[in-house]
């Protein structure tokens, strides 16, 4: 193997040494290959280590320094020195001409992407650990076995400026490195799970430098792998286990293990370094024989706190590190490993301006987090994303002169998703917003040939405008794989993806029949440029972000319905809406009579709970978006970056049922567990009360959110209607490869038909295709235009093409541009064809949809800086070696500093609208200044600040009344809406405005259909005692006192121990909900957070299934758990018979399951399923 060990600007290389020695303590006393005792000792007391223990030190250290050297010269290794003074860069590696010299210090120069090592750790002191050849994995693609961890050969400078210049320590606290944990742990070896969790119990507290015992490190050394040692960590070093132990319930395996493997990180951990180990550099992008894994899906969380007191003047930031857990995966973490990235989360209560700065220079400084140094590279929506790179801790500084082999600097790193030399035209603005794209939730689709991704142009206007901007084409080859790879429930019309720089969809090609996967971009798609020669695989590879999929039946949103108001709907189809979506909900969840009423209820509170997908995306919660689960996809105000933020969570994963008790996490589910059991509502309390506490909510939310919803809409993507006339398949010669594109729609027509019949007509029957007038907008809807009336008309060539509203692309402009800017990279329309919505629109003067370039030029400050320009203007010195690094770094994190005015912005246009008119001037600016202000970040704009304090001072009066749901108070029977909803008069010359009137009205309908469902619960609100349910325990009484009688006293004695123990979980579970229970405002225990309920109520889960033993009681555990819970439902019934209510939840959060299996049982026709049957079983409502 070879390995650097470097001394100042001088360096030893060692080429293959058969036994490494562990040199485990710094070498600060010897000058390249010579070397004293004397040398040693003027070290040790340069850093103040004198004293007996200090010279045993240097004796130990002067022997292994005199093996290694012997070692070295009977291999015949040879050692040199080199000074480096100012180095010129090659011309033909001068990408930009910007760069003349380095500074100071050459460094070893970085190759430029070379595997991933993830075994070789350093430490404070200064010390290097050498892997022996297994352990060292290969560059590129060569044997491991015969790899070196740095390539012998020249290699080239890096980009930016060198490794040396970025980490040479400066005396300044921005270049102070931040440690959590400084004691040196590489003897150890330990793999990054097991280094994490010690920094996260490190910041957390919990353990100090003095827990890090030799002798329990070497214990979580033995075990080896993640797997086996992480999940050790907290319990050896404080003595405590971080879940506590698992009671022992029964003989059957873990009931948690299905759970816990969803979120547990440390299987993947091991395949991740296993694949770096090897020297497979592209190892975890997914595409190994036979096997279909990938990696990049362990998340490592953090988060900033202040801690100074509130006393302090300045801020005192610390950084606490979350469990490293499972979760969605993006290219980078693919590329270059899950451990390569952490996301530290910047709270709220830092963004004010007295933080912003003060946090910025934290945010520049280097991280060290298990040993490794990290930067921070890319910031979005407050949360900063940090990498790792191949810089050094040692001491309290980064080394100027050392690097980790097999990692790239920071500017490295940035090179290689945006190189400067092809991207030299992008605007700094530009070049920061691309990093979003390797970091988007996406998943492997397929890995294609170079060859087979073709360029194809955009269709342009008469006037220049692109028509086809953010599409491109995909055959169905590689449409057919992909759909077999994640098994969508429709066929993938169009994907949204990534494929190398190139972002937005991808449609199906109309008429490509080869059998190999083929792609074609458009310009427009290009966001990153790469070199001809860059053969790094994650270039090929098609990035799944999601597939086309419709939802039919919509609610509107407040901003469309004022639109349509504006524009000719009158204002009681609105309120008829809202009635008939009422009816629905009530009929729906109140129909319990009827031979099909249970089974019809029971896929009602499905549908209404997202129960399906939910299910899914518990279980495959990194693909939830991909696979189409996520709540987030169904909304059409998402992220197009694709950038998923989840929040950490501990302990038990939210909405996981409890397998002990068999009590599902959620209400919904709850209630199906509860129904298909064979209970009904009208008998069973704890199934009238959560039926009654879904209604409830579903009345509320209708009121609240004034839910208008659209039973003749559907919304889905969007995408150019566009057909070519030949097969021909693209030639070598002619990578367009198509004749001329026929525009099949004429401008102002439509077309869209669903992959299925789900569309209602007027007649009540079902339809696939929309004929006709049809209105059509996407999100956000400010301008009067940005909701169209356009004709959806049949188009054969087209038929195909399921699932997709396609535009013409004929005209002056794109079609989607006139809906609020809109174009076809991901973006999602509403399509309403409900005539008695359509036919009273009249389309607004067209002129409002022009783009006012005045408003920019007069309102707006552009940044058209160039990235060339930056690094021009930045070049490391002696004095600031990082110049460079900082000023990418602070225009990389600029977002911090920019307190977001879009939803300023969009407040203003609110009270404009209320107060002067929807057409009024001012009214239409403030739309065009929340548009560009929301497209800021990537187009460079910034509003002046004379503007927007003009603004803020005319225009600003906070969130409208009617725009902050109004939610049905606690204390209150009334509806109340929240305190931070502003009302304004409006003008009455202007007339009634809409929203106005749908809230009170909408208010009054919740209200009184609220009313008048709880005076019917009122009717069945006596509890009634299930006598199926406490057969078993009377049954087992009465035996067992026969026996007595007859001298054979064991029975009772067992049901006496039952019984015992039942009443003390039972007062445990009584004194838990009281104490749990939330003081303020009266709040109860299901107002506390899912996973605080899941823990508490688990607890007591596992110690009412755990005791008595059945052994003990000579009887069958089947027997035990039948009658342990069917006594707990009598001492309940006994307990509360006297109170209003008469009952509690104690038997069914400890013993659902159990009583479900009696109840099943007792009215004959049940048959056990396992849950895994059980959870992909669905019914649909049986039709009136």
């Amino acid at each position: 193997m070879t390995e650097v060990i470097r001394k100042g600007s001088s360096q030893l290389l060692w080429d293959q040494l058969p036994d490494p020695i562990d040199w485990n303590g710094p070498l600060d006393g010897i000058d390249d290959e010579s070397g004293s005792k004397e040398d040693l000792a003027r070290g040790a007391e340069a850093r103040g280590e004198e004293g007996e223990g200090a010279e045993e030190d240097i004796e130990e250290q002067y022997d292994s320094y005199i093996a290694m050297m012997s070692q070295a010269k009977h291999l015949g290794i040879r050692s040199y020195s080199q000074e480096y003074d100012d180095i010129d860069i090659d011309p033909e590696d001068d990408i930009s001409g910007l760069i003349a010299a380095y500074d100071e210090g050459p460094g070893v120069p970085t190759q430029p992407i070379p595997p991933l090592s993830t075994n070789v750790t350093l430490n404070s002191e200064d010390t290097l650990a050498v892997p022996t050849n297994s352990e060292c994995g290969g560059l590129g693609k060569r044997d491991s076995s015969t790899s070196t961890c740095i390539d012998p050969r020249p290699l080239k400078n890096a980009r930016f400026d060198s490794p040396d210049d970025q980490s040479k320590p400066s005396v300044s606290s921005i270049d102070t490195p931040y440690y959590i944990t400084r004691r040196p742990l590489n003897k150890w070896k330990l793999p990054i799970g097991v280094l994490w969790e010690i920094d996260r119990l490190m910041a957390s507290g919990k353990i100090t430098e003095d827990s890090l015992k030799s002798e329990c490190l070497s214990k979580l050394q033995c075990l080896g792998n993640n797997v086996r040692a992480a999940p050790m960590v907290e319990k050896m070093l404080t003595g405590k286990d971080a879940g506590g132990e698992l009671v022992k319930v029964s003989n059957r395996p873990d009931p948690f293990a299905k759970e816990r493997s969803t979120k547990f990180p440390y299987d993947e951990l091991d395949k991740e370094e296993e694949q770096f180990r090897e020297g497979q550099e592209f190892g975890c992008l997914g595409f190994n024989k036979n096997s279909d894994w990938y990696g990049g899906k362990v998340h490592l969380r953090a988060k900033v706190k202040n801690v100074a007191n509130k006393y302090s003047k300045d801020p005192d930031f610390r950084v606490l590190l979350d469990r490293a857990e499972l979760g969605p995966s993006f290219r980078f973490s693919r590329r270059f490993g899950s451990a390569s990235f952490v996301r530290m989360k910047i709270p709220k209560a830092l963004w004010g301006s007295a933080f912003i700065e003060p946090l910025m220079s934290f945010l520049l400084r280097p991280f060290v987090f298990c040993g490794s140094v990290y930067r921070a590279f890319y910031e979005k929506d407050k949360t900063v994303f940090l990498f790792r790179t191949n810089e050094m801790s040692v001491g309290n500084s980064i080394s100027s002169t050392r690097v980790v082999p097999g990692r790239l600097s920071l500017t490295d790193f940035l090179e290689f998703h945006n190189p400067l030399e092809p991207n030299s035209k992008q605007t700094v603005a530009k070049w920061a917003s691309r990093f979003a794209l390797g970091l988007s939730t996406s998943a492997p689709g397929l890995k294609l040939k170079a060859e087979n991704i073709h360029e194809i142009e955009d269709i342009m206007s008469v006037e220049g405008e692109d028509m086809t901007d953010g599409s491109g084409f995909i055959n169905q080859a590689a449409l057919r794989l992909l759909q077999s790879k994640f098994k969508w429930d429709e066929w993938p019309t169009a994907i949204q993806c990534r494929v190398a720089g190139a972002k937005g969809m991808l449609l199906q090609h109309p008429n490509n029949e080869n059998h190999e996967p083929e792609v074609w971009i458009r310009p427009s798609q290009t966001k990153i440029r790469y070199s001809n020669n860059d053969e790094d695989e994650c270039r090929l590879i098609i990035d799944v972000l999601r597939s086309c999929h419709s939802r039919s039946s919509c609610v509107l949103g407040t901003e469309t319905i004022i639109n349509m108001a504006e524009n000719g709907v009158p204002a009681k189809r609105f309120f008829k809406l809202l009635d008939e979506g009422f009816n629905r909900l009530i009929t729906s969840l109140t129909t319990w009579e009827g031979e099909d009423a249970m089974y019809n209820l029971w896929a009602t509170v499905a549908r209404l709970g997202g129960v399906r997908a939910a299910r899914a995306a518990r279980v495959q919660a990194g693909l939830a978006r991909v696979l189409g689960y996520s709540e987030g996809d169904a909304q059409d105000d998402e992220d197009e970056d694709g950038l998923d933020e989840q929040e950490s969570e501990d302990s038990s994963v939210a909405w996981w049922g409890d397998e002990i008790s068999g009590q599902p996490s959620s209400l919904e589910e709850t209630v199906m567990r509860l129904l298909d059991a064979g209970f009904n509502p009208y008998i069973c309390s704890v199934l009238r009360e959560k039926l009654s506490a879904i209604v409830t909510t579903h009345i509320q939310n209708y009121g609240a959110k004034y839910r208008v919803e659209v039973p003749m809409s559907c919304m889905t993507f969007i995408q150019p209607g566009e057909f070519f006339l030949t097969r021909h398949l693209p030639s070598v010669d002619n990578l367009s490869g198509f004749t001329d594109p026929l525009g099949v729609l004429e401008e102002g027509q439509i077309f869209y038909k669903s992959a299925r019949r789900d569309l209602p007509t007027l007649d009540g029957h079902l339809t696939d295709t929309i004929i006709g007038p049809v209105l059509v907008t996407r999100h956000p809807c400010k301008l009067p235009t940005d909701v169209q009336k356009w004709d959806a008309v049949d188009c054969p060539q087209l038929r195909d093409q399921t699932g997709i509203i396609f535009f013409s692309i004929k005209g002056r402009r794109r079609a989607a541009d006139y809906l609020g800017g809109g174009d076809y990279d991901g973006d999602k329309s509403l399509l309403i064809y409900d005539p008695s919505i359509v036919d009273p629109f009249v389309n607004a003067d067209i002129r409002f949809a022009d783009p006012r370039n005045d408003i920019e030029e007069k309102c707006f400050v552009k940044g058209t800086k160039k990235l060339p320009e930056l690094v021009a203007e930045h070049i490391p010195t002696k004095e600031n070696p990082l110049a460079r690094v900082r000023a990418l770094q602070d225009f990389l994190l600029g977002g911090l500093r920019n307190i977001s005015r879009v939803g300023q912005y969009s407040n203003m246009h609110d009270y404009c609208t209320v107060t002067k008119g929807y057409t009024h001037e001012d009214t239409i600016r403030m739309a065009h200044m929340f548009c560009r202000t929301l497209d800021g970040a990537k187009t460079g704009l910034t509003v002046r600040e004379d503007v927007f304090t003009a603004d803020r001072k005319s225009y600003n009066r906070g969130v409208m009344k009617w725009k902050k749901p109004a939610v049905k108070s606690s204390m209150k029977s009334q509806y109340v809406s929240d305190d931070g909803g502003m009302k304004v008069e409006r003008p009455k010359h202007l007339g009634p405005f809409i929203m106005d009137s749908l809230v009170k009205y909408s208010l009054h309908r919740a209200a009184t259909f609220e009313r008048q469902f709880k005076e019917r619960m009122l009717k069945h609100k006596k509890h009634i005692i299930d006598e199926h349910l406490v057969e078993p325990w009377r049954k087992a009484e009465k035996y067992a006192q026969q026996k007595k009688e007859k001298g054979c006293p064991l029975d009772m004695q067992a049901l006496d121990e039952i019984r015992s123990h039942v009443k003390k979980v039972y007062e445990k579970h009584r004194e838990q909900v009281k104490k749990m229970r939330p003081k303020r405002n009266g709040g109860h225990f299901t107002d506390l957070p899912i996973e605080i309920r899941q823990n508490q109520l688990r607890d007591l889960s596992k110690e009412f299934a755990s005791y008595p033993n059945p052994d003990d009681l000579m009887l069958d555990e089947g027997i035990v758990s039948r009658l342990r819970a069917s006594y707990a439902y009598l001492h309940d019934c006994e307990a509360n018979k006297y109170t209003d209510k008469g009952w509690t939840r104690f038997p069914w959060d400890v013993a659902m399951s159990e009583l479900c299996l009696i109840k099943g049982k007792a009215i004959g026709g049940s048959k056990t399923v396992v849950a895994g049957f059980y959870d992909r079983f669905f019914l649909t409502k049986t039709r009136q």
